[in-house]
């Protein structure tokens, strides 16, 4: 284990749940199951159909979502022209994060300044193959990284292992600089059995998705979600999610 050793399990770590899960038959309904069940923030994906291959519904979901919730919104934009979706974006509010993959060859510093500019934190995404030296010129002018574990655009992909090593070294990264508060969001096949291993790594946030939110063979959103904070809660973690 790493000098990270890997920071105090008495850290908070944050849940988001991922709606790309949620039924969109349902959206109403399950966005509000979430929020009772109680998370930190509602991972909403915007994918253009050129950066990845599949589509989202963009905007016009991301901002229904936004729309029906009280909880923190937290946009990943997948897009070749991030910059489109993000002015697209309507009501965002205080502690909103929006953040755009730094593959996408746009000019970063100033759509983060952009982002900020509309009362959100601006992020960076990065890809599993994208090495840790791409991001960190920006390490800097970010609020947030996320950092996928799966190759981007399907849900209920396997874990890559590899990308644990490079959590690790990006955390230890933002540790040397002094940003130890910045964020780490991890996406991807986070799961009851690995989730251990990915905030040892250096996770501050994990995306809850098929295995760990809209789990039906768990008995749902809401036993699931309570599997998984009770989980983190016996590592010696901090899980505020869901207090009332």
């Amino acid at each position: 284990m790493s000098s990270m050793g890997m920071r105090n399990g008495s850290r908070r770590i944050k849940l988001a749940a991922s709606m790309l899960c949620a039924d969109p038959a349902c959206l109403k309904s399950q966005v509000q199951e979430v929020d009772a069940a109680g998370v930190d923030l509602l991972h909403i994906d915007m994918m253009d159909g050129h950066f990845v291959p599949n589509m989202t519904g963009g905007a016009d979901v991301a901002n229904e979502i936004r729309a029906m919730t009280d909880t923190v919104c937290d946009y990943h934009i997948m897009a070749e022209n991030p910059e489109r979706q993000i002015r697209q974006l309507k009501g965002l509010r205080k502690g909103d994060r929006v953040c755009f993959h730094v593959e996408c060859g746009c000019e970063i510093a100033p759509l983060l300044e952009e982002i900020r500019g509309l009362g959100a934190q601006g992020g960076l995404a990065m890809n599993p193959g994208t090495p840790i030296s791409a991001v960190e010129p920006y390490l800097d002018a970010v609020d947030y990284m996320l950092l996928l574990i799966v190759n981007p655009g399907f849900r209920g992909q396997p874990i890559i292992p590899r990308t644990l090593v490079k959590l690790t070294k990006l955390r230890e990264r933002l540790n040397e600089a002094g940003m130890q508060n910045k964020e780490i969001l991890v996406d991807g096949a986070v799961t009851l059995e690995n989730m251990r291993e990915i905030v040892e790594a250096g996770a501050d946030n994990l995306v809850c998705g098929p295995f760990t939110c809209f789990n039906q063979a768990l008995g749902g959103i809401e036993p699931t979600l309570t599997l998984v904070k009770e989980g983190l809660r016996g590592m010696g973690y901090v899980v505020e999610a869901g207090k009332r």
